[in-house]
């Protein structure tokens, strides 16, 4: 990051990477880092709902990041269990509250047509997605 911000002006950086919070230590780490430079920078990155906090994701958008993706999938539970997804509606609904609340803008990735997917399964995975504080899908 400070070769790209230093060598050539860069200012805002996309993380595009599914482990970019594997872990909340990972997360911690590189955040850790990036205050240590200073670097004036924004960026933003993917995230899993099973590893941020609110106070994680509050630290996150003090450290530049303005932007959090995440790959919800679908807004059904049989769905989410069926794909292995590691994450309930509640616990997506309650990051994606937190990010918008620290000032972040949350962004989701939704599919439909999953192998257990019915009309009414799609159509509820399309409510949750509107019932939920997202900035873009």
């Amino acid at each position: 990051m400070k070769h790209l911000t230093e060598t050539y002006g860069i200012k805002d950086i996309a993380f595009v990477d599914s482990l970019f919070a594997i872990s909340k230590e990972k997360v911690e780490s590189f955040l850790e880092e990036l205050e240590k430079e200073r670097m004036d920078v924004t960026w933003t990155c993917t995230i899993r709902c099973d590893t941020m906090s609110k106070s994680l994701l509050k630290r996150m958008k003090e450290a530049g990041c303005w932007r959090v993706r995440i790959g919800i999938e679908s807004g059904n539970e049989e769905v989410l269990r069926f794909i292995k997804k590691g994450m309930s509606k509640e616990e997506i609904r309650r990051v994606v509250g937190w990010a918008d609340e620290v000032g972040l803008q949350p962004k989701a990735f939704f599919m439909l047509g999953h192998c257990p997917d019915t009309k009414e399964t799609m159509e509820e995975t399309i409510r949750f997605a509107q019932s939920i504080p997202l900035k873009d899908i």
